[in-house]
């Protein structure tokens, strides 16, 4: 598990399509999409009910999405932390 899986399952959680995500991060949609479906691998559930054109959240990724926050936040303060300390 990575801080951009994370990311991706939050944006796409926000925005439902990974082709707005793709906008946003300026990566592919097939790349994204590879991100997500490893993340739920690794979580061995999955976080999304894929529809023709929309990603919905499910009742597994709404329970996790929280807690996804929380890290993406924490680590947005360690860097902004350490960015403090760089800068002396």
């Amino acid at each position: 598990m990575n801080l951009t899986k994370l990311h991706v399952f939050a944006l796409t959680a926000e925005h439902g399509s990974l082709t707005k995500v793709a906008n946003i991060m300026g990566k592919t949609r097939t790349s994204l999409s590879m991100a997500l479906s490893s993340l739920e691998d690794e979580l061995g559930v999955e976080l999304f009910e894929r529809t023709r054109n929309r990603l919905v959240i499910n009742e597994a990724g709404t329970a996790l999405l929280p807690d996804c926050r929380n890290i993406l936040k924490m680590a947005e303060s360690l860097y902004s932390k350490a960015e403090q300390f760089r800068q002396g």
